[in-house]
């Protein structure tokens, strides 16, 4: 009877063992309570912004953003959301407006915002908040059904993809730093060839003339093929070669005469 008991309490010890060594199963992160997909997901970076363990956390209404800084994990990043979708493969799209969060000052600050409505036409707005159902502007409020997209510093589009360990994926809507890193090097680069060009071109069409101004210094001119001439007082052109010695102060001769 002793040795039974044993064996049992080895192997419900080993068993557990054998749990704690294998890795959790992890449940589905993201799903759909009322139709609403809720749950959340590991990303890296918010465009251009790197994060260190970042969360993603979505709400029907909100996405919240936590990421370690300075040794603690904080919600970097808050936002309202608007628009959201879930595809037949389960993976969930959307927009979300960020009002919120330790790292909301380094996004783009510029207040430039439009809304392109989905008959076509595009409007420039000053958004106040947003829901799911209508974006406020100072304005108008728009109904989020006729909008097709919106273009905004604090706006970005986020894709959540479906299985056990979703990822999420935000995208800035507005490009404006873009272009004005573009422009900016277009700028530096006409500056570089207005700076250089001026100096490089006169050296690269007049190779030469530092030698002829040689020949000036030293009361001299260059010789001429096929001339006989001086290069230089009492000295005979290489063209002159198999001609007459030339004389100080005449043209070398051409060859003996017939």
């Amino acid at each position: 009877m002793t040795n039974s008991i044993r064996r049992l309490l080895f192997s419900f010890l080993a068993l557990l063992i054998l749990q704690l060594q294998m890795p959790p199963y992890v449940e589905a992160a993201i799903t759909s309570v009322d139709g609403k997909p809720q749950g959340q997901a590991n990303l890296n970076k918010v465009g251009s912004l790197l994060l260190a363990d970042g969360v993603a956390i979505l709400t029907e209404t909100t996405l919240t953003i936590n990421a370690t800084q300075n040794g603690q994990t904080q919600t970097v990043l808050q936002g309202n959301v608007f628009k959201t979708n879930v595809s037949s493969s389960g993976n969930v799209t959307g927009f979300v407006q960020f009002n919120g969060g330790t790292m909301l000052s380094r996004l783009q600050q510029n207040t430039h915002e439009r809304v392109s409505r989905t008959d076509g036409t595009k409007q420039s707005i000053q958004i106040t908040s947003v829901s799911p159902q209508v974006i406020e502007t100072k304005n108008s409020d728009i109904p989020v059904p006729q909008v097709n997209h919106v273009h905004s510093p604090h706006v970005y589009t986020f894709e959540i993809s479906a299985g056990e360990e979703p990822k999420c994926i935000l995208r800035p809507t507005c490009h404006c730093l873009l272009r004005k890193r573009f422009v900016m090097a277009l700028i530096m680069v006409g500056l570089v060839c207005a700076i250089t060009l001026p100096i490089v071109i006169p050296l690269a069409a007049g190779g030469g003339g530092n030698n002829n101004q040689w020949w000036r210094n030293n009361g001299a001119s260059p010789g001429v093929a096929g001339s006989g001439g001086y290069l230089a007082p009492g000295v005979v052109s290489p063209a002159a070669a198999g001609g007459a010695p030339a004389s100080s102060g005449g043209g070398g001769g051409g060859g003996p005469g017939a």
